[in-house]
């Protein structure tokens, strides 16, 4: 279903490393990126219709909703359809990902030390391991590095806007009615909104 992945494997150090700066970069090094996706094959053979329908809807739509059973490809696809709006429309800067932070009950980490990224990394490794598998782990890290790739908790965008963006938005069935409303009202100009949730 996608390019093989690559073996590589990131230590502790370069994992804190990859996600020290995240916060800090305003704009991605275009140049950069595009040289990173042109050398890279990204494809996507899809299992149903339905998938197809998502695609397609993602391409036409600068908002698509897309509910289903968990294990149905929902975060792969929408990675996927991230990577080849951001390598063939060059209006697209950015990748934002977010997601509530939000543990399985009786299941609590307790307090985490490091910085905000490092502490939201765990939590986000639906959307690594998607990008790992299509892109591999080197390149999902040079594009997390030029501030590419982007993530970001909810209780952090209250305020902000996001032009230039691809914005995903997974597990929305742990969201509330009024974060929901809030993330929704951010889109701003030349930015497209990829919501999916469980059901």
């Amino acid at each position: 279903m996608a390019k093989k992945r690559n073996s590589k494997k990131f230590t502790e150090d370069e994992e804190r490393e990859m996600f020290d700066d995240i916060s800090k970069n305003g704009s991605s090094n275009s140049s950069s990126t595009q040289a990173i996706l042109n050398s890279t094959n990204i494809y996507v053979k899809c299992k149903t219709e339905n998938q197809k329908k998502f695609l397609k809807l993602i391409d036409d739509n600068d908002l698509t909703v897309c509910l289903g059973e968990a294990g149905c490809g929902k975060t792969f696809l929408m990675c996927y359809a991230a990577l080849k709006l951001l390598k063939t429309n060059p209006s697209y800067k950015k990748i934002l990902l977010i997601k509530s932070i939000t543990e399985l009950k009786g299941e609590s980490l307790g307090s985490l030390p490091g910085s905000k990224d490092e502490k939201i990394l765990l939590y986000m490794m639906s959307y690594l391991d998607s990008f790992y598998k299509l892109i591999g782990e080197s390149k999902t890290k040079q594009l997390i590095e030029n501030g590419t790739i982007v993530f970001e908790p909810i209780s952090y965008i209250r305020g902000r806007n996001f032009e230039s963006s691809i914005v995903c938005l997974d597990e929305t069935q742990n969201v509330s009615k009024d974060n929901l409303k809030t993330i929704l009202s951010r889109l701003s100009e030349n930015s497209k909104y990829i919501v999916a949730g469980d059901i």
